[in-house]
């Protein structure tokens, strides 16, 4: 009867969850907690990591150490194999804290990893970025947006199989599926960033919220709050970069009027709040721009123009009031976490900068006379200053990948270095630009360097630029451009180009606005 006992008491599985291990009876080994611990009325500790082989879902007899940097992702609920496994130690270890930039990473060191435990879809997305940051520089090809290397054959493959179950998400309306299927988003989109397909990232950012007003438009208020905020707000960020580049796209309401907040001086109490704030003031200020743009351009003689510009001044100046409430609560919560000076702190030097440039684009909306920046060289100033101080700090933090996916200081240089008319100070962006992530978002560091030196060069008639039918030249001229606007880059025979149209305002001409196009080689 002895041994009988100890038979029927022993786990009959090496599979078994710990805490049936350790009572020595039989797991029923559902996922991701067993079934029999939670009617007993026992906590389930889960499951010991168990290595997988990848041809032969067989356990491996080898003990391989993971290198993990936390002990609550030493147990887990799914099976992988040892790359995968060691893709997904990578991902703790850097891959969350570069795509957070110089921001919290809870998004994705804690609710992305809670995801992977239980989601396959969300877990192959996590091997994918892993193997993918794994990417040699050595491989065979030396441009990762075409790179065959093991990592990043290994990094498609975890890519495709997370697309595959993508589906199932969409299908389900409750928010758990939502939550899941946005966070796989945002992987993806990470995934084509850092290879360089642009224009994908986009696409997907455009998916994401589509996806997300889908839901929002039919969910009710308590569905609505049950979507994870961090996940809205990533996405009303990616939104505001994917304007930048002349991607206006549907407008989802995932996020509370906090206008009203505003003026009863609504206090920030986190770094992270304040830049999600900040960032919903440069979407609204992105689109009065772009109104702005297209009412000035035209400037119809008619009642409905001088109604238009009227309407814009008043947008104009209910964003100068929110960026204005942004800066007194700002202030206070800088003082309150003892930032001082700015370079003491890298987040509130990267929101301070990220403010100045929207708040010189912002007031300067409805201003044709290019003289108008000469006022802001003290703005310009603040914002090298940060970037002086910010740059050094943040790439002690993390030197071992160029790359960002959230917009740090590369963004507020380039927009300043295209408006700044002092050419010292203007130099100093430019140099600067040199020392930031290679990539930030889709931020592209050696493109934006191209452009805004091609910038320099024609304003100030160091090169000349000529009409493709021949009619402007503007050799030796001393030019000031009204708006460049630079499109995505894209590689063609081998080289990296990108599409740049300079307009031009010359109000004693008949035809006052020109616009001047041509197509830049972009150095890697």
């Amino acid at each position: 009867m002895e041994s009988q006992d100890q038979g029927r008491r022993r786990s009959k599985t090496r599979t078994a969850c710990i805490t049936c291990k350790n009572r020595r009876v039989r797991c029923d080994e559902e996922r991701p907690n067993c079934q029999r611990c939670i009617k007993a009325g026992r906590s389930c500790e889960g499951y010991r990591l168990i290595v997988v082989d990848g041809t032969f879902s067989v356990l491996s007899r080898k003990n391989h150490p993971l290198h993990v940097n936390s002990s609550d992702t030493l147990l887990s609920a799914f099976r992988a194999t040892e790359q995968e496994w060691q893709a997904y130690g990578v991902y703790i270890q850097n891959a969350a804290s570069l795509n957070a930039g110089a921001f919290n990473a809870d998004i994705w060191k804690k609710l992305i990893i809670q995801m992977a435990h239980t989601d396959a879809t969300v877990r192959n997305a996590v091997f994918a970025l892993g193997n993918l940051f794994r990417h040699s520089k050595d491989a065979d090809s030396p441009h990762i947006s075409a790179c065959s290397c093991t990592n990043c054959l290994q990094a498609i493959r975890s890519y495709n199989k997370s697309i595959s179950s993508f589906s199932k998400h969409r299908a389900q309306d409750g928010p758990t599926s939502v939550n899941v299927a946005l966070a796989s988003c945002a992987l993806f989109i990470v995934f084509e960033v850092y290879r360089m397909h642009d224009s994908n990232g986009i696409a997907l950012i455009n998916k994401g919220s589509n996806l997300l007003l889908e839901y929002l438009r039919k969910a009710s208020d308590t569905e609505q709050r049950s979507i994870d905020p961090t996940i809205l707000n990533l996405f009303q960020r990616l939104r505001v970069s994917s304007a930048m580049f002349g991607f206006p796209l549907s407008e989802p309401r995932i996020d509370q009027d906090v206008h009203a907040e505003y003026l009863h001086g609504q206090i920030f109490d986190r770094l992270e709040t304040a830049r999600d704030t900040l960032h919903q003031i440069m979407a609204a200020a992105r689109a009065l721009r772009m109104c702005a743009f297209r009412a000035l351009v035209e400037m119809l003689p008619s009642d409905a123009s001088a109604t238009s510009l009227d309407l814009l001044r008043h947008d104009r100046d209910q964003i100068m009031l929110r960026l204005e409430a942004w800066r007194k609560a700002f202030e206070e919560i800088k003082e309150s976490i003892g930032a001082q000076p700015w370079s003491s702190c890298l987040p509130t030097s990267v929101l301070w900068a990220h403010f100045s440039i929207t708040k010189v684009y912002t007031e300067t909306s409805l201003d044709l006379s290019q003289s108008c920046y000469d006022a802001y060289y003290e703005t310009f100033e603040e914002i090298v200053h940060v970037a002086e101080n910010g740059i050094p700090e943040w790439l002690a933090e993390s030197q071992t990948v160029s790359f960002s996916f959230e917009a740090c200081f590369l963004a507020p240089l380039y927009l300043a270095a295209l408006k700044c008319r002092e050419g010292i100070l203007r130099r100093i962006m430019l140099h600067l630009m040199h020392f930031t992530k290679a990539k930030e978002g889709l931020w592209h560091r050696a493109e934006s360097i191209r452009v805004a030196t091609r910038v320099m060069e024609l304003e100030d008639g160091l090169s000349e630029f000529i009409s493709a039918d021949n009619s402007f030249r503007s050799s030796g001229a001393f030019i000031r451009f009204h708006d460049v606007m630079a499109e995505l880059n894209y590689r063609t025979e081998g080289k990296t180009m990108v599409d740049v149209v300079y307009v031009l305002h010359r109000p004693s001409q008949e035809c006052p606005w020109l616009y001047m196009k041509e197509t830049l080689v972009v150095d890697e």
